[in-house]
């Protein structure tokens, strides 16, 4: 079985006849992977299954972070209200049983899935915008930009022996 959350769950869908893909990328200006829709790592669609799902993966003990960081998500209300689905992947480690019930010294990864849905989002969320987005990404790069000003000053400053 794949080592990776991502890479396991690939396989689980495939392995079920999912048609899925990565759509999570790697942001090489901002040296960060980048969810699609700021919370998507997969998407995937099933013949028997009606709309679309965008899948989170994650670790099992990071469930409940990735549920409040998709609740925090204008973008995954939009997706919900269009018909499609959101489900949480979490992978956890745990030991195998033999045949007599006793523990295996062998592990196994086990999924834990949870689906987000519209009821759980606060009352307030509103539907995000192309503007939004672009005066998110400017605040995000100005963001970054001053940061790294700040590591640049703390640096010199460091050198100087003020520090």
């Amino acid at each position: 079985m794949a080592s990776k959350p991502t890479q396991r769950s690939l396989e689980h869908l495939r392995g079920e006849g999912w048609l899925v893909g990565i759509v999570e990328t790697w942001n090489m200006g901002a040296k960060i992977r980048q969810d699609l829709f700021g919370f998507a790592d997969l998407v995937a669609v099933h013949p028997g299954k009606v709309g679309t799902y965008y899948i989170q993966v994650t670790s099992g003990g990071n469930l409940a972070a990735r549920r409040t960081k998709i609740l925090a998500e204008p973008r995954a209300h939009q997706i919900l209200t269009c018909g499609n689905r959101v489900l949480l992947h979490g992978w956890r480690k745990v030991k195998k049983k033999k045949k007599d019930g006793s523990w295996s010294k062998v592990y196994q990864y086990e999924l834990r899935h949870e689906e987000v849905t519209l009821d759980q989002f606060p009352k307030d969320v509103r539907w995000v915008s192309h503007e939004d987005d672009k005066a998110r990404a400017k605040v995000v790069k100005e963001d970054r930009k001053l940061s790294e000003k700040l590591k640049t000053e703390a640096a010199a400053e460091k050198a100087a022996g003020l520090r």
